[in-house]
């Protein structure tokens, strides 16, 4: 038996255990299905009839739903190329605008000029001085072109006179430097 101040109970068997459980839980929260649910719908109702119906509506559902998408991604280009354009016009306006301001006021084209420091038509150097630069660069470079020819001929005439007909050469002339 059992020693004395312990208590040991028979345990119970698999069956025995659930079926009481399931029997709780029934009586605590039964489990009924509502009113609407397919349960209590006649036989004849239980089940649909017409297949073919049921896929043209599913068919036109479908179609309905893609025509709703096209109209609404129809819609939203529509207003964004409406304010598009309307942004284009205002810009347009605000253009339009600063031109007539700047022929009533004259303020547009007050000086014609070249980007050039030199008259283009005229090809005499501005009075400016960066014109004033231009004119001296010209120079300089004209200079050195006369020192390099200058410098050519000396190197092919090594002697004062010519060999052939023994006539003395003409001196080459140095070109006036300017004082920069």
């Amino acid at each position: 038996m059992s020693e004395p101040g312990f208590r040991n109970i028979e345990p119970r068997a698999r069956e025995e255990r659930l079926g009481k459980d399931v029997f709780q839980r029934a009586k605590v929260n039964p489990v009924l299905p509502a009113q609407g649910s397919p349960q209590y719908v006649n036989e004849c109702q239980r089940f649909q009839r017409d297949a073919a119906a049921a896929e043209l509506q599913k068919k036109h559902e479908k179609l309905h739903k893609q025509e709703n998408i096209y109209e609404t991604k129809r819609a939203e280009a529509y207003h964004r190329e409406k304010t598009c354009h309307e942004k284009m016009e205002n810009a347009m306006q605000r253009h339009e605008q600063v031109i007539q301001h700047k022929r009533e006021t004259g303020e547009g084209a007050k000086r014609n000029q070249s980007g050039q420091h030199y008259q283009i038509i005229t090809l005499e150097y501005n009075q400016t001085p960066e014109g004033q630069k231009l004119k001296a660069k010209d120079e300089s470079v004209l200079l050195k072109s006369q020192l390099r020819s200058i410098n050519l001929y000396n190197k092919a005439n090594s002697v004062s006179h010519n060999i052939i007909t023994g006539e003395p050469r003409n001196p080459v002339a140095l070109p006036h430097r300017p004082l920069n």
